[in-house]
């Protein structure tokens, strides 16, 4: 027996290790696991003229790409034998201060993506060169700085200053405020050099933790993190989230950013954070809510990762969806069998309907009840008659409102004769409980992901969860709220104020993206650009924020027409098909579009998965097919999203909301599921003519 080995992971290596089969999969593991173990029957070898080490997988037709330093053993890539060399010579490690990047040996001098429909915004294009100057930079320096395209790229040039002029531009390109940057550039000119921090110390910092994650022991830990995705058994938390996780807030906090920004990693943290530090004399636990029962067993699995199987922080934090926190709220209460069972609602409209007298269908009722009078909190026929029923497709006059208010009266008293209410109901009973001074709020604290999808009557019982009853106002740090109102496919846009939240002067935004390439990210914006700003995002800037960024550079996003569904789906196919051991996740609008690439998978012998809203994560590697209004929540390294032409729909249906309101929703959708990519993304659509240049 040797040494033992802690071993680190990069990302480019568990890049590489979703293009393997899952025997050579295992291969891999069964070597790390000898090497974490201090088996020796696995050696390390140097590369000739290179940094690196390289040590055999099986029985030498593959080769493991790592660096050493100490006990640590850092894994960069692995391929086939001349491949993985190929790789190495291609690549170096490069360190400044405690942050380390893996470069390519040459920058391309040509901008990687000349066709991408938005300017490009790059590390420290939010400063101007004066702010640099506070640096020492000189204004010529600094035009240049300020020009620096991605992450990679400003690592390059830090690594050519050195010392702690280096350190400080990394740390202002990871969004650091300017005035905590300065300060401590100041003292370490100041002080003596401090070493600088070996690699294996390295790769642990927290500004490394989007890049390199330190692999578990045991042999099935490491199967689950070598078999998945870095995101799938490890929950980051880089220094510009942290900021937000220990934030002391003197009342309700809202916390927004795009896709892959973090924010449900913050809403972990901070219920962990709240848990343990602000709450721990509390009895009472912290309450993580989310939007449905996938999400939040995800998301508890997340937390036990993030504490540790059988911390006393588990019992602590209740991972409840909205529908599962009314429904304790109201059992507490003494009304146990308050939801309506699942064929109860369809039977209490069928009776209402029986006082229709407008000629309009039961789902404009549905969307009545949902859109105006939720929205609104206007539950009694004064309240509803001054509506002004705003995104609604069907006008109105006072008459025709008094009928409408017949049919959804009618609806409430055939709920009340089967002993329940429906899912809107069931938030406006248990805010109803908690407002009336009878019952105790059972949460200490709630912290809130998805906000955008919530719906009105949610945040207002989120409200009456955090309500001081002495004061009437939000208890100190009670309240967080995460989301991204530009995301929103299930509820219509309402002010946190008109459900009594009150975020003035706590409002903070996650700038850098983690998950997407930056490419994609920008093709995603331009499908929303012209939406009108979400009430979500009071005070910021109408579409996201200039800071806003990803981490990670790549190719754009490939855009496909096609003269009929058939040839679209036969095209995915043969993508997916070419790449037997890459992850794909194909999104529709549809399911009937799923169903044509499923036959056309079928013919290639390709194996794929249907999710569902049971299912808790993508197939790794494999094929997932899943509609757009399920894409919440996933990410695969490969995205197709197909139908684009169908989005947005010309008109929706039974005049369940205006034109305008639909059309929102529906770019919405296309948003979310492009912004489900890591690496590559295409989006396809069915038309005669080429489609014009994005």
């Amino acid at each position: 027996m040797t040494a033992a080995f802690e071993i680190a992971m990069a990302d480019t290596f568990q890049k590489a290790l979703s293009r393997l089969d899952p025997s050579r999969l295992k291969h891999v593991l069964d070597a790390v696991a000898k090497l974490q173990a201090g088996n020796s029957s696995v050696h390390l070898h140097a590369l000739q003229g290179l940094p690196h080490k390289a040590f055999s997988v099986n029985q030498n037709a593959m080769r493991v790409v790592c660096q050493q330093d100490g006990g640590v053993l850092v894994l960069l890539w692995v391929d086939d034998h001349d491949d993985a060399y190929q790789w190495a010579a291609r690549h170096r490690v490069v360190q400044v201060g405690s942050v380390v990047r893996i470069l390519p040996t040459e920058f391309a001098d040509a901008d990687p993506t000349p066709e991408a429909p938005l300017d490009l915004r790059g590390p420290l294009s939010h400063l101007r060169p004066k702010d640099l100057g506070h640096l020492g930079v000189s204004p010529g320096a600094a035009r240049t700085l300020l020009r620096v395209r991605d992450e990679d790229e400003l690592v390059e040039f830090a690594d050519l200053l050195k010392g702690p002029l280096g350190e400080a531009l990394i740390a202002l390109g990871t969004d650091a405020r300017l005035d905590v940057v300065v300060r401590q550039y100041e003292q370490a000119q100041k002080e003596a050099a401090t070493p600088r921090p070996g690699l294996g110390d390295a790769v642990r910092a927290p500004e490394n933790s989007h890049r390199f994650s330190m692999l578990p022991p045991g042999e099935e830990a490491l199967a689950r993190a070598l078999s998945g995705s870095l995101e799938s058994w490890q929950v980051f938390l880089h220094p510009s989230q942290r900021r937000l996780v220990d934030k002391d807030a003197s009342g309700p906090m809202r916390v927004t950013g795009g896709p892959g920004t973090g924010k449900t990693v913050v809403c972990l943290h901070r219920a962990a954070h709240l848990a343990k530090v602000t709450f721990h004399d509390d009895p009472r636990p912290i309450l993580l809510t989310v939007f449905n029962k996938a999400l939040a067993k995800r998301i508890r699995a997340q937390l036990e990762q993030l504490c540790g199987q059988g911390s006393p922080l588990l019992d602590r934090i209740h991972v409840r969806t909205v529908v599962g926190v009314a429904q304790d709220i109201l059992r507490a209460a003494g009304r146990p069998d308050t939801f309506l069972a699942k064929e109860d609602t369809p039977a209490a409209w069928q009776e209402a309907m029986q006082q229709e007298s407008l000629g309009l269908p039961e789902s404009f009722y549905r969307a009545e009840r949902q859109f105006v009078l939720a929205r609104n909190d206007a539950w009694t026929e004064t309240r509803y008659l001054s509506q002004a029923r705003t995104g609604r497709g069907t006008r109105s006059g006072r008459k025709d409102k008094k009928a409408i208010w017949n049919v959804l009266e009618a609806f409430e008293r055939a709920c009340a004769r089967r002993g329940g209410v429906d899912r809107v109901g069931l938030a406006r009973e248990a805010t109803a409980v908690l407002s009336d001074g009878s019952t105790v709020a059972p949460y200490a604290a709630v912290v809130v992901d998805e906000a955008q999808d919530c719906a009105p009557g949610d945040l207002r019982l989120f409200a009456a969860l955090v309500r001081d009853p002495a004061t009437g106002q939000a208890r100190r740090n009670a309240l967080t709220l995460a989301g991204d109102g530009y995301q929103r496919i299930h509820e219509r846009p309402v002010p946190l104020s008109h459900c009594g939240i009150d975020i003035r002067g706590r409002s903070w935004r996650l700038h850098l993206n983690y998950r997407t390439t930056e490419p994609i990210r920008r093709a995603a914006l331009e499908t929303i650009r012209d939406l009108p700003p979400d009430p979500l995002h009071e005070e910021e800037p109408a579409l996201g924020d200039p800071r806003d960024r990803s981490v990670r550079s790549g190719e754009a996003p490939v855009w496909e027409a096609f003269p009929s569904p058939e040839a679209e789906a036969a095209w995915v196919a043969d993508q997916v098909a070419a790449q037997p051991q890459a992850t794909f996740l194909v999104l529709s609008r549809t399911n009937q579009g799923l169903d044509t690439v499923e036959a056309e998978l079928g013919k290639r012998k390709v194996t794929c998965r249907r999710l569902t809203a049971e299912d808790e994560s993508m197939p790794q590697p494999g094929v997932a097919l899943a509609t757009l209004h399920r894409a919440k929540g996933l990410e695969a390294p490969r995205v197709v999203v197909i139908g684009a032409d169908r989005i947005p729909m010309k008109k929706p249906p039974d005049a369940v909301m205006d034109v305008e309101a639909w059309r929102q929703q529906e770019l919405s959708l296309l948003y979310v599921g492009i912004t489900r990519a890591r690496d590559w993304c295409a989006v396809t659509r069915v038309t005669a003519k080429t489609r014009e240049k994005h």
